[in-house]
């Protein structure tokens, strides 16, 4: 039999189990969608204390019923209704300014440059789990969740279950230590499971279609916003030996491994270069656009691999991981460079290359070459 003492600490654990659970003040970031919608209703059975918030980021622009963007007018209606249809009290947080400084001005530069940005990890690393994050802790939130598709094993991120809706890549810079009091409830579910929990439950989410739009876009296409951030400029279209083969619309609108329209060639070709300082690209036949060796920028605070190590990577969100090495670590100039075992289609500078060992996300960094 348990003696006294045994019997005193297992009273005590579930004292202090309960009390947490009763102090807990939760707070829900709430987009509009169906994923942060079933998230809220999944917590709010479990947690007395909570609120929904809505991150505005920019004025949410276009006609109500534009809903292909994660901040839209459509998405912050149905949020403070997704949020009244459950009682549960509702926000919306102003961070215009941090986002324009933060994400939309590197985005342009990014392009001038002649990347191709990916603004979903900035906003979640420089924003979301960050300002957004220490905003909430100063309303006195202890618990922070979001609809992402991804797993915490402690501070460990890792895949979600249901890999096809994975997010885990565009929280690679997310330092771990924020991850200390977050949640995602939505890690171990399949996106049929949600959808089918939001038409069971009525969410005003539950019919919503899938956000895909870059919401920096403002619902124009990302052309027509280029050419009234950057003003295109046309310029040449060259081989590898740098004879020029026809003309492109501005370097700004192509990324690598984006096929070229050539009239009177008999073969298509791809973008596999592009020279900013020139006003040129450098394309070529398809199998010269896959390689083995990338190279990219990494933080060393959310990078957990070593020299040598045997480990699996992806260069995008979509892409499976695929196994390689990481065959040079510079921790003077933060680079990685890693090799892959099978050649992979067009790395290109400025997209994210995120490396795993087994389920857990364990580094990454913008692509450079």
């Amino acid at each position: 039999m348990p003696n006294s003492q045994t019997k005193t600490a297992a009273t005590t654990h579930l004292a202090a189990e309960y009390k947490r659970e009763i102090v807990e003040k939760v707070a829900v970031g709430l987009s509009g969608g169906v994923d942060s919608a079933v998230s809220l209703f999944l917590l709010k059975k479990k947690y007395p204390d909570i609120i929904a918030v809505f991150s505005d980021y920019f004025d949410c622009l276009g006609k109500p019923e534009d809903d292909t963007s994660c901040c839209s007018p459509g998405g912050l209606d149905r949020a403070r209704e997704t949020a009244s249809f459950l009682n549960v009290p509702f926000y919306r947080m102003d961070f215009k300014e941090e986002f324009r400084t933060l994400v939309m001005t590197p985005f342009i530069e990014s392009y001038n440059r002649g990347f191709t940005p990916n603004p979903c990890v900035w906003c979640n690393s420089r924003l979301r789990f960050s300002m957004f994050q220490d905003k909430l802790k100063s309303m006195g939130v202890t618990l922070f969740a979001t609809g992402h598709y991804a797993s915490l094993d402690g501070k460990k991120l890792c895949r979600a279950r249901d890999l096809s809706k994975d997010q885990s890549y565009f929280l690679y810079a997310v330092e771990r230590e924020r991850f200390e009091n977050v949640v995602f409830p939505l890690s171990g579910m399949t996106k049929q499971q949600v959808r089918k929990i939001a038409l069971k439950e009525n969410l005003p989410a539950a019919s919503s279609v899938e956000s895909q739009d870059c919401c920096i876009l403002a619902q124009k296409s990302l052309k027509e916003y280029l050419k009234e951030k950057t003003g295109l400029k046309p310029g040449k279209i060259i081989d590898e030996k740098g004879g020029v083969i026809g003309e492109h619309s501005g370097y700004q609108n192509y990324t690598v491994g984006q096929g070229v329209a050539l009239g009177g060639m008999n073969q298509k070709l791809y973008v596999s270069r592009i020279l900013p300082g020139e006003n040129k690209i450098i394309a070529q036949s398809r199998e010269k656009i896959y390689r083995k060796d990338v190279e990219f920028r990494f933080n060393p605070k959310v990078f957990f691999a070593s020299e040598g190590e045997k480990l699996r990577a992806k260069l995008r969100s979509t892409q499976k991981p695929g196994s390689c090495t990481i065959e040079k670590l510079d921790l003077k100039s933060n680079i990685c460079k890693i090799k892959f075992k099978e050649p992979v289609w067009a790395p290109s500078p400025g997209q994210s290359a995120v490396i795993y060992r087994g389920e857990e996300l364990c580094g990454g960094g913008e692509i450079i070459q």
